[in-house]
């Protein structure tokens, strides 16, 4: 203990006579870091503010990029006209567009070549994104935000063209109907509270590395064998109040999974059967090496709704 102490005495003492004797050597590497943040701040210039009201234009050192707010915005025609302003810069982090009441559409090409990394565009009254209207962000953006809008267009089936997107959330819209999804990218997709209906057969088995899937209070009635088969990554499927009755044979074939876990989510439904194999699993995973014990790959935490407390899950 007596010498850890003196340790610290001869370091401080050494320090304080260092410091009477010579100037505090610059740290290079912080030198070096704020070098290189004022470069950055440099090359990413907001425009004119002038130019782009009611949108406003500021540099955020959490996301370290520009950030765009255009909530105030009145309608289509001005949001073309800002994005025809002079643009210093055409990457920006973050766009937000929040409680807007007069932005109902996204014309195809609205944003010329202005890229984003994520798009914000909630409590709002849009209801239509047009083809090319996210096309410049194609290979930039990486999240997607509609949350509490009136969507009921998006071009889904173009969903492969965003090759880095890998959140996209639909919570509280108005969509009826979902094409066949493809995405190399896209890890977690939210589309409650839409009146989607039963989705099809090849909606999902495009995604090859989705790991969340939520479809709350979609308007589900039936479940149909083979909708989340090939789902490799998947790791949590919700599907709370919906109209489930029946649970048939294979509607769950998790077969294909690689995850460690998978939790399926059934609660406030009206289930009052489940069939024999509704859940098919591959209990083990032969061990990688030698003398290794295998190991669970796929354990299934099921909750629900069943109506009757003593219903049979043969």
């Amino acid at each position: 203990m007596e010498g850890r102490l003196l340790i610290v005495i001869l370091v401080s003492l050494s320090s304080w006579l260092s410091a009477g004797l010579t100037h505090v050597q610059p740290d290079f590497n912080d030198v070096t870091r704020n070098l290189e943040r004022h470069h950055r701040i440099k090359d990413v210039q907001c425009p004119d503010p002038q130019d782009i009201l009611p949108c406003v234009c500021i540099y955020e050192d959490v996301s370290d990029g520009l950030v765009l707010d255009c909530s105030q915005v009145q309608d289509e025609e001005q949001l073309a006209e800002i994005f025809l302003a002079d643009f210093p810069s055409k990457t920006f982090q973050v766009l937000n567009i929040i409680n807007n009441t007069g932005l109902r559409l996204l014309e195809d090409g609205v944003f010329q070549d202005i890229s984003f990394s994520e798009i914000y565009i909630q409590n709002s009254a849009l209801e239509e994104v047009r083809d090319d209207a996210l096309s410049s962000s194609f290979s930039t953006v990486n999240v997607l935000n509609f949350q509490d809008s009136q969507v009921f267009s998006f071009p889904f089936h173009r969903l492969q063209e965003f090759t880095i997107l890998h959140s996209l959330y639909f919570e509280r819209n108005t969509l009826h109907y979902l094409s066949i999804l493809v995405s190399s990218s896209l890890k977690r997709l939210y589309l409650s509270e839409n009146p989607l209906g039963t989705a099809t057969g090849d909606t999902f088995k495009n995604l090859t590395v989705i790991a969340v899937i939520n479809l709350d209070s979609t308007l589900i009635t039936e479940l149909i064998p083979g909708v989340f088969d090939e789902l490799e990554m998947l790791q949590e499927l919700s599907l709370v109040m919906n109209h489930i009755s029946l649970v048939p044979t294979g509607a769950f074939n998790l077969t294909f999974s690689t995850a460690p876990s998978v939790r399926i989510d059934l609660a406030s439904n009206n289930i009052d059967k489940v069939e024999e194999g509704a859940f098919s699993e591959r209990k083990m995973w032969p061990a990688e090496e030698q003398h290794q014990p295998a190991v669970h790959l796929v354990h299934v935490q099921m909750s629900l709704g069943l109506k009757n407390k003593n219903i049979s899950t043969d």
